[in-house]
């Protein structure tokens, strides 16, 4: 894990302009920096001294950064403003990346004649740790993320197929009692399905060619669906379990 800034990072200038008009609005009347940076987040976008690369919508035009505890556990994936917030709050404890996301500029020093500027990184680490163990939160269900964790594959006949041509298959039928969750469903495709209908793969004689399972964190951050950078992509790949589908 890497736990000290990126060269790019710490090469960059200092963002005094920019991350002082941020501190100027934004003054906390808490002293929780969750609080800060919620409020810097919010009007970040309206600030005198700010300005996010000239685009009108930075969350679309360059993707979500991965927001990880400080012991570099994933906590969410967050768009440029509030990741940009995080940084200038001083929150970050360490980052990752090959490089910036994004380099979001503000005003020109009067003094220097520089003009400001705050990296904001693919990956950033947040100081403090979570208030819960987050691998013992089950991800949240959602059929396209079945979909990926079986790698489009049918569990029934084996064969891959476009999301749209295929279903979810509750293992245990919903008839008998069989719950919508990660350990009783699969992909399957339209065909499959149809012929297993309201029967278990037993009764059906239809046996399954893989298990379920629960995927890990770093698993259900993938199989979120977002369009994932190269090097972010690597980095969660590499912290998953042997044996994962989606190696």
């Amino acid at each position: 894990m890497q736990t000290g800034r990126n060269d790019w990072a710490a090469s960059e200038p200092v963002t005094d302009t920019l991350t002082a008009g941020l501190n100027r609005l934004f003054k906390p009347k808490h002293s929780s920096t969750e609080t800060t940076v919620l409020r810097q987040s919010q009007a970040l976008s309206s600030a005198p001294d700010t300005h996010l690369a000239d685009c009108a919508d930075p969350d679309l035009r360059f993707g979500h950064v991965l927001q990880l505890d400080v012991t570099g556990v994933p906590q969410a994936w967050i768009g440029v403003e509030l990741a940009a917030a995080h940084m200038a709050a001083r929150a970050v404890a360490w980052t990752v990346g090959d490089g910036p996301l994004v380099v979001l500029r503000g005003g020109t020093n009067a003094r220097t004649g520089r003009r400001s500027e705050l990296v904001v990184p693919p990956i950033l680490a947040l100081h403090g740790a979570a208030r819960i163990n987050l691998f013992d939160c089950v991800p949240a269900y959602g059929k396209a993320k079945v979909f990926r964790r079986d790698r489009h594959t049918c569990a029934y006949c084996g064969q891959v197929f476009r999301e749209r041509d295929l279903t979810v298959d509750h293992i245990v039928p919903e008839s008998h009692g069989g719950p919508l969750s990660w350990m009783n469903t699969v992909a399957a495709c339209r065909g499959c399905n149809g012929m297993k209908a309201a029967r278990t793969p037993e009764q059906a004689r239809m046996p399954l060619l893989f298990a379920p399972y629960v995927p890990s964190r770093f698993e259900d951050f993938l199989l979120r669906g977002r369009h994932i950078r190269a090097d972010v992509h690597a980095w969660l790949a590499a912290r998953l379990p042997k044996g994962s589908r989606l190696q």
